[in-house]
């Protein structure tokens, strides 16, 4: 149940951030949302994005670096497998969101990022949706399958998201698609059950239809 409603929530708050509906929240903690839910990025990619490394005039975003923490202090590193540093697209509508006011700010989202700042970020967010305990990684999931489910091709898809392993991949829109699938097979059962509960009228049988 904990997994639908997950499943549920992701649908949902990605709608409403690309409608930017029922978000009140600063814009600077609108963009690693935005960023997670439009590119399918790892959440330490998008914390290590440098503006170097965004080239809106071609529209393409270049993946090489991230940011983790050990405890509350940053560690910038490379990405996490070698397929992880890639160029990828950049999607128009995020445009807006790429915004900041210090011409001398290094990263998209934070300078001096702190794994508080993060935690405080998040909280923001959940606090206008209710996410359902979904966590940002989430954001990557729902862009695989949404990327899937309107015909873009594995390989592709797994450039861009910098998957090592596809199979990894797969069971990220397969899991989803079983869900899908006993979903269907509960709507089905309740449609027959519906039609067997429904009482016959009491009109004449044709007689060309009696044996």
């Amino acid at each position: 149940m904990k997994e639908k409603r997950i499943q549920w929530a992701l649908h949902e708050h990605t709608k409403a951030f690309h409608r930017n509906e029922r978000l009140t929240i600063a814009a600077a903690h609108c963009c690693p949302a935005h960023t997670l839910s439009y590119t399918g990025m790892r959440r330490e990619e998008v914390l290590g994005l440098r503006w170097a490394d965004v080239d809106i005039d071609r529209l393409r975003i270049d993946v090489h670096n991230t940011i983790t923490f050990k405890g509350n202090e940053a560690v910038e590193g490379p990405t996490k497998t070698e397929k992880g540093n890639r160029i990828i697209p950049l999607n128009p509508a995020l445009l807006p969101w790429l915004t900041h006011t210090d011409d001398n700010q290094e990263f998209v989202i934070q300078d001096a990022v702190t794994q508080q700042t993060v935690k405080c970020m998040w909280r923001r967010i959940k606090n206008q949706i209710n996410v359902y305990g979904a966590t940002p990684h989430c954001f990557r999931h729902t862009f695989a399958t949404v990327c899937h489910r309107n015909g873009m091709d594995d390989k592709t898809l797994q450039a861009v998201g910098g998957w090592a392993d596809i199979a990894t991949m797969r069971d990220v829109y397969t899991h989803t698609q079983e869900q899908d699938l006993s979903r269907a097979a509960s709507m089905m059962n309740q449609m027959f059950l519906a039609a067997c509960d429904t009482p016959c009228d009491n009109r004449e049988i044709p007689k060309s239809l009696v044996p």
